[in-house]
């Protein structure tokens, strides 16, 4: 799940102009504006050079996941200018390909890139710190379209006003492989390759 997710633009539904008013009086007063969405085939990618994976616009996809998002946006302290998070507690992911580099999660390297299935949970989040946007956050899809990256939902939440990206992004996300399932290779026999959590930091 880098930050550089899939771009599918959506566009949002439309609110009524009391409720975004009241979207933007919160967020420029402090107080948090709150959003929630479903994500059910995220398309997840990995920095490594990878034989296995899907090649997508922003970088090769290893996984496909299923996103509980928790959006949150504050005010960056000034009239149009956001910060958001996005907290993905809940979710899981299918993987058919390993994502992992030298030293990560255990792996010596020898399989990035390669062919391997796994399923899982994902938990963390990722920060955008100072968003220019010429529309006030709103209230996102109970479920977002397929393919759907994060750059797509945050143009979403903001009714694709943004006119500056963020000053900054950062990211924490963790893969917990299942203990019922544990990963396997393309022939079907298991592995414990992948035991411990992967986690991808930015």
């Amino acid at each position: 799940m880098r930050k550089s997710a899939i771009v599918a633009l959506v566009a949002g539904p439309a609110l009524a102009l009391g409720i975004a008013a009241s979207a933007a009086t919160a967020a420029s007063a402090g107080t948090a504006f709150k959003t929630s969405t479903v994500s059910p085939e995220h398309p997840d990618t990995t920095g490594v050079t990878c034989s296995a994976c899907l090649q997508g616009p922003n970088g090769p996809i290893w996984a496909n996941d299923h996103l509980k998002e928790s959006v949150t946006v504050a005010s960056a302290g000034s009239p149009g200018h956001y910060n958001v998070t996005i907290a993905v507690g809940g979710s899981s992911f299918q993987g058919f390909a390993d994502p992992r580099a030298n030293g990560e999660a255990g792996s010596d390297g020898t399989n990035s890139g390669g062919p391997l299935f796994s399923q899982g949970t994902i938990s963390g989040s990722i920060h955008y710190n100072d968003i220019t946007s010429s529309n006030p956050p709103q209230a996102l899809p109970a479920t977002l379209a397929p393919n759907t990256g994060l750059s797509a939902t945050l143009n979403q939440l903001f009714n694709n006003g943004i006119t500056a990206p963020a000053v900054s992004t950062h990211y924490s996300f963790n893969y917990k492989p299942s203990v019922t399932t544990p990963p396997v290779d393309p022939t079907g026999n298991s592995t414990d390759s992948w035991s411990q959590v992967y986690s991808q930091v930015g």
